[in-house]
C-alpha cells in the first residue's frame, strides 16, 4: 500500500479493502433457499389435523339430529313441562299439576327440574329452594330428590326446603342439607349414607350437608335433636322427651347408640309403651330386624301419620 497518497485517496483505498468479500462457496444460498421454504414436517401434520379437526366438528354439530323433547305429566299454566326443563320461580310461586298424581308448588327463589315421568315413576330434582308436594298417588310412585337426600312419597302432603348450602374450593365443592316436613300422611327420608327415616305428619327430619340425617321430631321445637346432633349428649335428649309421640324420636336413636346408651333409650321408650308379646328387650338391645319391625307396627299407633295410611 502506497503510504504517500493524499489522505482521500487513502481513506477510500482502504473503505474498498474492507468491503472485499470472499466468495460463498457453490450451492450455498440455494440449499438455504430451499431449507426456508419447507415446514418442518411435524409442523405441517399438526396444521393438517388441526384444519381436519376443525372442518369434522363442524359438520358433526350441523348435522347432528336435534333432541328430541319428551313431555312430563306435569302441566304449568295450561301447557305440558318436558322432562330435564329447568323450572325457575322468581318472585312468585309456580304450581305445576299431574293428573292422578297431584299437584307440585314451588316457592319464590326455587329451582327444580322434571327427572322422570312415566307411568309407576315420577321424580323431581330440587335443586334450590323449597316445595310443597300434595300428592294422590300410589304409594312410592313420587320421589323428590336434593343433592342431600331423596324424599319417597307414601300418599301424603308436606313441604321439602335446601338449607345451610356450603361452597368451598370453587366450583368443585358445593354441599347442602333439607328438611321435611310432613303434614299428612307418610315420607320415607333416606340419605346419600342409605339410612332410612319414617316420617309421619306432623313429624320433621332434617339431612345435613355431609350427608348425614339427624333424628326426626315432632311438633316445632327442633333443639333437642338438633343439641344431641351436635354434643352427643344424651342424657339432655331423653330428659326433653316427653310425649307418647316422641317415641319416634327414640325408636330411630336406638341403632345410633350402643351398650348403656342403649339400655337407656330402651327404658325411656317403654315409659310410653311396652313391647309385644314376642319381641323381648334382648332382641330389642341386639338390634333384632325382626323384632324391630314388629314393636314397629305396634308404634305407629302412636305415630298419627302412619295410623292414618294404615302402613
Amino acid at each position: 500500500m502506497n503510504d504517500n497518497l493524499p489522505e482521500t485517496s487513502l481513506s477510500k483505498r482502504l473503505l474498498e479493502d474492507a468491503a472485499q468479500i470472499t466468495p460463498a462457496p457453490s450451492g450455498l444460498w440455494e440449499r438455504v433457499e430451499n431449507k426456508r421454504s419447507k415446514k418442518p414436517f411435524p409442523t405441517r401434520i399438526f396444521g393438517l389435523a388441526l384444519v381436519t379437526g376443525a372442518l369434522v366438528l363442524g359438520l358433526t354439530l350441523l348435522l347432528r339430529p336435534k333432541a328430541k323433547t319428551v313431555l312430563s305429566d306435569w302441566r304449568l299454566d295450561n301447557r305440558a313441562v318436558a322432562i330435564g326443563e329447568t323450572l325457575e320461580a322468581a318472585r312468585s310461586a309456580l304450581t305445576l299439576a299431574a293428573p292422578g298424581i297431584g299437584t307440585l308448588q314451588l316457592a319464590p327463589g326455587s329451582r327444580a327440574r322434571i327427572l322422570e315421568s312415566r307411568p309407576g315413576r315420577q321424580r323431581v330434582g330440587l335443586e334450590s329452594g323449597s316445595l310443597r308436594a300434595k300428592v294422590t298417588a300410589p304409594p312410592r310412585l313420587f320421589v323428590v330428590e336434593t343433592p342431600s337426600a331423596t324424599a319417597t312419597d307414601l300418599g301424603c302432603e308436606y313441604s321439602l326446603t335446601i338449607v345451610n348450602e356450603e361452597r368451598g374450593l370453587g366450583i368443585f365443592r358445593h354441599r347442602s342439607g333439607s328438611i321435611l316436613t310432613v303434614t299428612s300422611g307418610y315420607v320415607e327420608m333416606v340419605d346419600q349414607k342409605k339410612r332410612t327415616v319414617l316420617v309421619p305428619a306432623g313429624a320433621s327430619v332434617q339431612v345435613m350437608p355431609d350427608g348425614h340425617q339427624g333424628l326426626p321430631w315432632y311438633g316445632d321445637n327442633p333443639q333437642p335433636v338438633a343439641d344431641y346432633d351436635a354434643t352427643g349428649k344424651l342424657a339432655p335428649l331423653l330428659a326433653a322427651l316427653k310425649e307418647p309421640a316422641d317415641t319416634l324420636t327414640l325408636f330411630h336413636l336406638l341403632p345410633r347408640v350402643t351398650g348403656a346408651e342403649r339400655s337407656a333409650v330402651l327404658d325411656k321408650l317403654l315409659t310410653f309403651t311396652t313391647l309385644p308379646g314376642s319381641v323381648t328387650r334382648e332382641q330389642v338391645l341386639a338390634l333384632d330386624s325382626k323384632a324391630l319391625a314388629t314393636w314397629r307396627e305396634e308404634l305407629k299407633l302412636l305415630w298419627g301419620g302412619a295410623a292414618q295410611l294404615g302402613i
